[in-house]
């Protein structure tokens, strides 16, 4: 099921980042929450495009088979192992880098594709990296700290283990 979504998603992206790139930006500027602005497909808009599609397709990819691993091994009731550490930091990763996509979405290729973007949110610009996608970065942090956490339980359970 990870790698339908994974593969759905990232035909949805790269149809609208490819899309974009010959011309029709439509799709493009729908992800982006824009109003029918004009996206001009300069360079540093075409590689922000670029670049948008490779952070979004790795972060969903990472992000869905990650969360598949940690359930499978959830499921066997062993979250103190190694490998539900990582599947937790992986899964921290990828939401932060899904917060990095969303944040390209809406600032760095409007800013590199749309004339007057930067004039007119100049003011605005801060700010618009603070919206309800910034909970993907604190999903991120929080999982990243919960392994922390199933890293100290493990440890305090091998303490225990060598005193009796």
């Amino acid at each position: 099921m990870a790698g339908a979504m994974v593969i759905i998603a990232g035909l949805a992206i790269t149809f609208g980042c490819v899309s974009a790139l010959l011309g029709d930006t439509e799709m493009l500027v729908d992800f982006i929450d824009e109003d029918k602005l004009s996206l001009e497909m300069t360079v540093p808009a075409i590689i922000a495009v670029v670049a948008t599609n490779i952070l979004a397709l790795t972060s969903l990819g990472l992000l869905f088979f990650s969360l598949n691993r940690f359930l499978s091994i959830a499921a066997r009731g062993e979250l103190l192992l190694a490998s539900a550490r990582k599947a937790l930091k992986r899964m921290g990763i990828a939401m932060i880098l899904l917060y990095l996509t969303s944040r390209f979405l809406a600032v760095v290729i409007p800013l590199a594709g749309m004339q007057g973007f930067w004039a007119d949110n100049a003011l605005s610009l801060p700010f618009l990296f603070l919206d309800l996608d910034f909970l993907y970065l604190l999903v991120g942090v929080v999982l990243l700290a919960l392994r922390q956490a199933l890293y100290e339980g493990q440890a305090a359970k091998e303490e225990v283990r060598q005193y009796v």
